[in-house]
């Protein structure tokens, strides 16, 4: 069976060509809409379910291209600087 080019994208195949879950993507708008890269807007609804035209997967790809990776942001902040190790004086060995 052939795919129709000119099919509607839902949420299920959006979120395949982004390697996401459809509830990871559905997820991923909704926190996406009100930051300096919203999501593109469907062109439509169908039964109440978003689409978006074949023609704007660059589009889609492109607002990929431009998240921020893993960890942007800096995670949680400490409440405690992080402890690191005393360096061992000369002539003491440590360990095993």
């Amino acid at each position: 069976m052939t795919t129709d080019p000119n099919r509607p994208l839902g949420i299920a195949a959006v979120a395949e060509l982004l390697g996401l879950s459809p509830r990871s993507m559905r997820t991923t708008i909704t926190r996406a809409k009100n930051t300096d890269n919203p999501f593109p807007a469907p062109d439509g609804h169908i039964g109440g379910r978003r689409w978006w035209h074949p023609s704007r997967k660059g589009e889609i790809l492109a607002w990929k291209a431009a998240r921020p990776g893993p960890g942007a942001g800096g995670g949680r902040p400490r409440t405690q600087p992080a402890r690191t190790a005393a360096p061992n004086p000369p002539g003491v060995h440590r360990g095993a």
